[in-house]
């Protein structure tokens, strides 16, 4: 689905690696066009690790969308027949398995792994409940993941994926609950929820714009109080100190990707003023953006 798209945007430019049979990966940087989905072939799969940029995913009556520092796990079940590009620049990684053909290998890994079995069937069926397809978002498996993935150098980041793909599949195959639904205290009802999920999705929309509290409880008709038990509910931080996290990180990408200014990130990112911008960002990241940018690009010379 996500290769044949791929391929479609850049043809035979991209990169593929195989390093095991019937386990390929790509790691790419394209402008991506939209557009009709096909469906994947019987005893496929496609995990993405996105890095930025934005995709929606429609068809069968569901719909799915992805950010960066999500994952995408896709499997031959998933009936989506259209692919939208919210932000036509995408960067990530994107793992292809055919289970049949990659099965000696992995049953190659038991060795290794001792009693930890890629159970196939397990897997597949997990997936089809859920309509062949499942996203990652804040778990501590993704967040640890993108957090070492962001320091590797390129060449580096596709093998990377690819071992936390078999992680991955792995915890699914043994139950892992990484794909159960948030917790949420009953007093908080369908409507109350999904409003503040698309708080979330509006934030993630407009990093740049200044946002606060108030301002996004009349947009929503929430709350304070709500918004704020609500959202931490959902998604184990205060809506305060998330946003932050999702604005620096934010600004690390444009760092890395973009020769803009350094004043022009922190606008980018939602700070109006570059000393109040360089002190959180040396805070979360250890470093001044200056350094790490120059840091960042000597890794991946």
């Amino acid at each position: 689905m996500l290769e044949a798209l791929l391929q479609r945007a850049a043809g035979d430019a991209l990169p593929w690696q195989e390093p095991l049979p019937g386990v390929r990966f790509c790691r790419f940087d394209s402008m991506l066009p939209g557009g009709a989905a096909s469906p994947l072939a019987a005893g496929r799969l496609e995990v993405f690790f996105c890095l930025s940029g934005r995709l929606q995913l429609t068809g069968g009556g569901a719909s799915v969308r992805l950010g960066r520092r999500e994952v995408l796990l896709l499997s031959d079940g998933a009936c989506f027949d259209r692919i939208q590009a919210e932000s036509r620049r995408f960067q990530g990684v994107l793992v292809a398995l055919e289970l049949a053909a990659a099965q000696p290998g992995l049953d190659a890994l038991h060795g290794l792994l001792g009693p930890l079995r890629l159970d196939v069937p397990t897997l597949s069926a997990l997936l089809q409940k859920r309509g062949g397809h499942a996203v990652l978002g804040e778990t501590p498996f993704s967040d640890g993941a993108f957090a070492e993935l962001e320091q590797l150098p390129q060449e580096a980041q596709g093998r990377y994926c690819i071992l936390k793909t078999l992680e991955l599949l792995y915890l699914l195959s043994c139950h892992s609950p990484l794909l159960a639904e948030p917790v949420v205290a009953g007093y908080y009802d369908d409507h109350q929820v999904q409003s503040v999920r698309e708080v979330r999705a509006y934030m993630l929309a407009h990093l740049a714009e200044p946002m606060t509290i108030p301002a996004l409880c009349r947009r929503f008709h929430l709350s304070s109080t709500l918004l704020k038990s609500c959202f931490r509910a959902l998604y184990g931080r205060p809506i305060h100190g998330w946003l932050r996290e999702q604005r620096l990180q934010h600004a690390a990408d444009l760092l890395v990707s973009t020769s803009q200014p350094v004043a022009q990130v922190a606008a980018a990112a939602g700070y109006s003023s570059t000393s109040q911008f360089g002190v959180a960002f040396k805070d979360r990241y250890r470093m001044t953006p200056s350094q790490y940018r120059r840091c960042r690009k000597l890794k991946n010379v």
